[in-house]
């Protein structure tokens, strides 16, 4: 079922899928480290799987202009303010210093349950992911 672009999930008594395993919609917060070596604690949306599909797509999309995009587009879905408004809009987050988008792409891959360690994604089933470098993280 959808409203308005939203999917709307039924729930189905399952003892296999749990609530936990949705994106909850609250708000996360987060310390994140810059590139400057300042730790900001920042307050991040938890993705749910067809925003990270849709990333993907434009991530891997045929089009130059979709493609340079895609990152700023995942950080202002995902970046937020403390009472969950959107911190950002997506033109303010392609402005962001290349560090400071890496920084805040990693948090998001974090918040969202990635194993991130030592400049390495695992899970996300992305060449894009596997080669992740500080301050070059989805851009």
């Amino acid at each position: 079922m959808s409203t308005q672009g939203k999917v709307t999930v039924e729930p189905i008594p399952s003892s296999v899928i749990t609530d936990d395993m949705f994106a909850s919609g609250e708000v996360i917060e987060h310390p994140v480290k810059l590139g400057d070596g300042s730790v900001r604690t920042l307050y991040f949306k938890e993705l749910e799987a067809i925003e990270w599909k849709r990333h993907m797509e434009a991530e891997n999309s045929k089009d130059k202009k979709v493609r340079e995009g895609a990152s700023a587009r995942l950080i202002a879905r995902s970046l937020v303010e403390r009472d969950g408004s959107r911190a950002l809009t997506i033109a303010q987050a392609a402005r962001l210093k290349p560090a400071v988008s890496g920084a805040i792409f990693l948090g998001i891959l974090q918040v969202n349950g990635f194993s991130v360690t030592n400049n390495h994604a695992e899970g996300a089933g992305s060449d894009e992911l596997d080669d992740l470098q500080d301050g070059d993280l989805g851009n």
